[in-house]
Order: structure tokens, then sequence, then C-alpha cells
């Protein structure tokens, strides 16, 4: 009975030092506490470096994909001149870049895909670069850019990632 008692005055101890990991468990109990630590780490990393909140990061990342390193294949049909059908992946790593964002940002996709700290570290780059660009029109919510420009979009974005922080 003591031993339980100090396993969880311990927990709770560790939870009040580490508020993005308590962030992430509140937001996805059931994911692994070695990953969430890691991940934790790196955003606390990247947040520092490049001066953004983790907390968004946190919740962007549960709302694209459940704070799982996934990534989303999809097929297309090209007609060159016959239709060809391309499986290929659209959305990669645990914030889901887009392709042509990766060709854009000129980032590696296999680091994306494979790198959680590659993949954590170009999130934070590319969510700094877009609030500073939507800071004077957004305040706030620059963040939202991360995901879209589009009035609309952007608007409903908010609102999905909001339930995470």
């Amino acid at each position: 009975m003591k031993i339980v008692l100090l396993l969880l005055s311990f927990q709770v101890v560790a939870l009040d030092k580490h508020p993005i990991y308590s962030h992430i468990l509140r937001v996805k109990p059931k994911i692994s506490k070695t990953f969430a630590m890691k991940l934790s780490n790196l955003l606390y990393k990247y947040s520092t470096k490049y001066d953004t909140d983790p907390h968004i990061s946190v919740a962007i990342g549960r709302q694209e994909t459940g704070l799982r390193s996934i990534s989303r294949k999809e097929t297309i049909i090209q007609f060159n001149p016959a239709p060809v059908f391309i499986t290929g992946y659209t959305d990669i790593c645990m914030f889901q870049f887009h392709s042509k964002t990766i060709q854009y940002e000129r980032l590696s996709a296999y680091k994306l895909y494979t790198s959680l700290d590659y993949c954590v570290e170009q999130h934070v780059k590319l969510l700094k670069k877009k609030m500073k660009i939507c800071n004077k029109r957004l305040g706030k919510e620059s963040w939202s850019c991360y995901h879209s420009v589009n009035d609309d979009a952007r608007k409903y974005y908010v609102k999905l990632v909001r339930r995470y922080l």
C-alpha cells in the first residue's frame, strides 16, 4: 500500500514539473508514456529555440494525427495520355506536412517519415514562419495559418484544434 502511494505522489510531482508532458497525457491518455516524454522534450527544445508555444503544437498534433507518427497515402489519377494510377504519400509525419509544403520548404520527406526529432523541429520552424506572416492580421490566432490562409477553412481548424488546448 505504501509503495503505491509513493508511486502516485511521484507521478503527480513529475506531471507538475513537465507541463507539456502533462498536456500530452491529458489529450491522449492511452499514449505510451515513454513516447509522450520524448515528444514533450522535443517540443520543449524546439519551442524554446524558435520561441513558440509548445501547447499549440500539442493541440495541432492531436488534431492532425492523434499524436501518432503516421503518413497518409492517396491514389491519384494522371492522364499522360492514358489514365495512370499513382499511389503516394500526401501528408507526412505527426504534423501532416503536405507534399507541396515539403517541396516548397525543401524538406526531406524521408527524414519527416523516419525521424520524430526532424518532424518536430520542422513543424515548429514552419509554425513560427506562418505565425510571423499572419500575426498582424490574426494576432493570437496567427498559429492557425499553419493549416490554411483561407478564412473559412482556418476558422473551422481553429475550432477543431481548440478542443485540445
